[in-house]
């Protein structure tokens, strides 16, 4: 039993090792290089693996450089968002993307996530031919947050703060807000290089402050 144990604790190692090796060079090779000018190649190279080795982690360079699609929430944290009667509902949805957002980062890698984080938001800043990606990449987590904040609404009406407008579109303003703070949050993170990557749901909730605090001084 204890050999089964070592042989697939060298085995998840070796995985984590290779994983890493993929990700640390091809998130370098494009910000050295930029996106497009990357090739499979030139990731396999640097890391010292083969084509074959490359797709058995990930599907794509664009996955290796800039990451996967960020997963939606799962239905118990959209049916408990939905149900609970939150203090702040905005806030409420904020956390729902943070912890998203926070899983879809968690990956088995033997470097620290912030280095590879910052290291793609300077390839998203530097390369405007890719932002589409990101708008790729969060479409099902906005789509859910979403879905999530209409059921919301329709269950809680007394949150309502457009009532003159569907639950629907109440909800595409909300999940806007939301998305537009953790964004803001994000950068205000990466301008920040000793803070830990646990830091931006800090970030991400002070925006959210700032962005209702100017719409409160223009009325």
């Amino acid at each position: 039993m204890a050999r089964v144990s070592d042989e697939n604790s060298l085995r998840e190692a070796k995985r984590r090792a290779t994983l890493t090796a993929i990700v640390d060079h091809a998130t370098l090779l494009g910000i050295e290089h930029g996106v497009e000018a990357v090739t499979i190649e030139d990731i396999c190279r640097a890391a010292g693996i083969s084509r074959r080795t490359f797709f058995n982690y990930v599907s794509s360079k664009e996955e290796a450089i800039l990451g996967p699609p960020m997963l939606p929430p799962n239905e118990e944290a959209i049916s408990s968002f939905v149900d609970m009667a939150h203090a702040d509902s905005l806030r409420a949805l904020l956390d729902l993307f943070d912890h998203a957002v926070e899983s879809s980062l968690t990956a088995d890698l033997d470097i620290d996530r912030a280095t590879i984080y910052r290291r793609r938001a300077e390839i998203f800043a530097k390369e405007p031919k890719v932002l589409h990606e990101a708008t790729h990449r969060t479409f099902a987590l906005k789509r859910a947050g979403q879905d999530a904040y209409t059921r919301f609404l329709k269950k809680h009406p007394y949150y309502r703060r457009c009532p003159e407008i569907s639950e629907h579109a109440e909800a595409e303003l909300a999940v806007a807000l939301t998305a537009s703070a953790w964004r803001i949050g994000l950068h205000r993170w990466i301008d920040q290089p000793n803070s830990p990557i646990e830091d931006i749901p800090h970030f991400s909730h002070a925006a959210l402050s700032d962005l209702l605090r100017m719409k409160e001084t223009q009325q």
